[in-house]
């Protein structure tokens, strides 16, 4: 059976970051229709940009490396 592991699925702070990038992101839709000022789009805008942002690179730091999955990449004709 596979082992999940913890530490490589982010812990916390995964969920946290999602939850954060909806909110920010409702509500940066919200300020666009609802005519707010352009301090409260732009900071809505800005946390959007940093929640997708650091789930990237949380994705990119996590991910199982080629090595690990003995996967060397390459496809042959017959692999497809």
């Amino acid at each position: 059976m596979t082992e999940i592991k913890t530490e490589r699925q982010g812990g916390i702070l995964r969920p946290v970051l999602w939850v954060l990038l909806v909110l920010s992101a409702a509500g940066n839709a919200g300020a666009s229709f609802g005519g707010v000022s352009v301090a409260l789009h732009t900071a809505f805008g800005v946390v959007t940009l940093l929640c997708a942002a650091a789930l990237i690179v949380q994705h990119v730091r996590t991910r199982p490396h080629k090595e690990e999955s003995g996967d060397s990449g390459i496809r042959t004709r017959e692999g497809l």
